[in-house]
């Protein structure tokens, strides 16, 4: 029997990686060997429907299995409809949280044969069997009656349903379930408690990761660090065997310790902690708790241990108002995160918030993915104002990266976050037509600063913000091979760019202590100065080039990739392409 397992994901990214269901698969396989042939079918939601519908269907499938997701179930509805028209034989099966929480909704869907709830890897064995046994009673759900044992579940990497010379990232699954009881959260109502895989497969695992040079690891763990013991186990295996693989992972602040910390710091990494609100009363009515003096001290640890960490933030929860959301986004960004990431709230079916909706006066929009729409305190259009200020926190602060530097120049504006980004929501337009963040960060800048009658500093502080984009950006770029002589290439990691003063001489009287930026301006000296920003021997370096230098470079670039590249010509050629040599700007081919 042939069987396919389609994943329609929200985009095609390194996340886009079906795990759900290639555990499912592997099971399928370790039950039924050569009985199935299973297929697992990536699909992108930008992608055409019929597209998608003739990769669905090449191999002549008799079976299709769906996972549901609150971002994917319309069109994964109409991309099923479709299918039972092109092919009305086709067993469709769905599965996934929406189908957990619904499943007399997607029951009532003719097109739909078969429903499974929960964690199917074990319940949906049955049904497969039934199928192919061409039985004729079975029922339309399949309800999951008992967790399946962690400790007998195949690993779909090391099992190879999951070909990781396919995909640059991996999702990593160590553990399931949620001790805690969020009432904004559908995963401790599924399954409360933790419950392991064990350690032996999670080692293997890694060390698979490893020998396919993944490039990220994504821990789906919501609580990673719960258990400090095992927690600290596996930092150190990954420290051991895969320091230089990129992990994110989830953590509460209240259970990091030095001794974490410092494992954390070992390997290369990024933190994830749910903040959500600062205040009590809010956060009691989703069952959660916040120490300021604990969090500040936890977060601290890691800020001292130099480690790249954010917050979540919602807004719109019950008992919260706009006032409050600003005062919780003014002490997420007091800590210095690398990123806030802000979300309104999302009432899921099958929560504790959904169930109480009506006797919390929370109002939600079923046709937007179950946004909130207002509550008793927190009005539509306060909402709105949130959501302005979300969006351009994330274009500004986020993806501008700019950690590097908003905490110094708010004190100078005599601006708390909230009001830097309150000024901005007001000018919609700085945001329209922009070719990238610094843009946005350049543009917004100009107007605060005017508004706060600062233009004579504005240029030393947007030279600040050039640099720290670039320099921040040196590691992030996709790296490309560039020929700049016959049988030299470029830095791959090279950035470049132009300022009007120098912004290693500003960086240095920030240094020692000078944060006025009326000082700083004062002090050093207009002059243009053209800088190559790169990595070398896993450092960033600085070289300050002169114009012919700088267009040589550019040139160079900008005829990468015509099919006949004139290679540009430069006074005392042979002696600069020494000194690039010498620098780590180029190496040889």
């Amino acid at each position: 029997m042939k069987i396919n397992f389609v994943c329609l994901h929200v985009q095609e990214s390194t996340r886009s990686i079906p795990l759900g269901a290639a555990m499912i698969a592997a099971n399928a396989k370790k039950h039924f060997e050569q009985a199935l042939s299973i297929q697992i079918i990536d699909c992108a939601l930008p992608s055409v429907l019929a597209e998608n519908c003739k990769k669905i269907t090449a191999n002549k499938p008799e079976c299709v299995c769906f996972s549901l997701y609150l971002w994917n179930v319309t069109q994964s509805l109409a991309l099923i409809d479709q299918l039972k028209k092109e092919f009305p034989e086709m067993i469709i099966i769905v599965g996934g949280p929406q189908a957990s929480v619904l499943p007399d909704v997607f029951a009532d869907i003719p097109a739909i044969n078969y429903i499974v709830t929960g964690e199917a890897e074990e319940s949906i064995i049955p049904l497969f069997q039934a199928l192919m046994d061409k039985k004729q009673d079975i029922p339309r759900i399949t309800r999951q009656n008992k967790m399946p044992d962690l400790q007998y579940l195949p690993s779909p990497y090391l099992t190879e349903i999951l070909d990781l010379d396919k995909y640059k990232a991996a999702l990593w699954e160590l553990s399931r379930g949620c001790p805690f009881n969020c009432a904004f959260c559908y995963e401790s109502r599924q399954n409360r408690g933790i419950r392991r895989f064990p350690i032996n497969r999670i080692k293997k695992e890694l060390q698979l990761f490893q020998t396919k040079k993944i490039q990220e690891v994504f821990v789906l763990d919501p609580t990673f660090n719960y258990n400090k013991a095992e927690a600290k186990e596996i930092l150190k295996a990954i420290a051991e065997v895969a320091p230089e693989i990129h992990f994110s992972f989830e953590v509460r602040a209240e259970f990091l310790d030095q001794e974490m910390t410092n494992l954390f710091s070992r390997i290369n990494c990024s933190i994830q902690i749910g903040l959500q609100s600062i205040h009590p009363k809010v956060l009691k009515k989703i069952n959660r708790s916040f120490s300021k003096q604990e969090f500040t001290e936890k977060v601290f640890l890691l800020h001292e241990a130099d480690l790249t960490y954010g917050f979540d933030l919602i807004f719109g929860l019950p008992g919260d108002n706009l006032t409050g959301f600003l005062e919780s986004l003014d002490y997420a960004f007091s800590l210095s995160p690398n990123h806030v990431d802000i979300f309104p709230l999302t009432v899921l079916p099958g929560t504790e918030l959904f169930e109480q909706a009506k006797n919390l006066d929370l109002n939600y929009q079923i046709e937007k993915e179950y946004k909130v729409s207002g509550n008793k305190s927190f009005s539509p259009k306060d909402l709105e104002k949130a959501e302005n200020i979300a969006d351009l926190a994330d274009l500004f602060y986020n993806q501008g990266k700019a950690v590097s530097w908003f905490d110094l120049i708010l004190p100078y504006l005599n601006l708390s976050a909230s009001e830097f980004f309150s000024l901005l929501a007001t000018q919609q337009t700085l945001s329209q037509n922009i070719s990238s963040p610094l843009e946005y960060q350049q543009r917004a800048i100009d107007y605060i600063f005017t508004n706060k009658g600062l233009t004579s500093t504005m240029m030393t502080v947007k030279c600040l913000i050039t640099y720290f984009w670039h320099s921040n950006s040196v590691f992030s770029e996709e790296s490309m091979e560039i020929e700049i002589a016959n049988g030299y290439i470029l830095n791959p990691d090279l950035q470049m760019a132009i300022f009007d003063y120098n912004p290693l001489a500003i960086i240095q009287l920030i240094q020692e202590g000078i944060n006025d930026f009326s000082q700083i301006t004062q002090m050093i000296k207009k002059q243009k100065t053209r800088m190559l920003i790169y990595a070398f021997d896993y450092s960033i370096e600085h070289y300050i080039c002169s114009e012919e230098e700088y267009s040589f470079i550019s040139r160079a670039i900008q005829g990468h990739g015509r099919k006949e590249q004139e290679i540009p010509m430069i006074n005392n050629h042979d002696k600069v392409i020494r000194k690039f040599l010498k620098a780590g700007i180029i190496a040889e081919k």
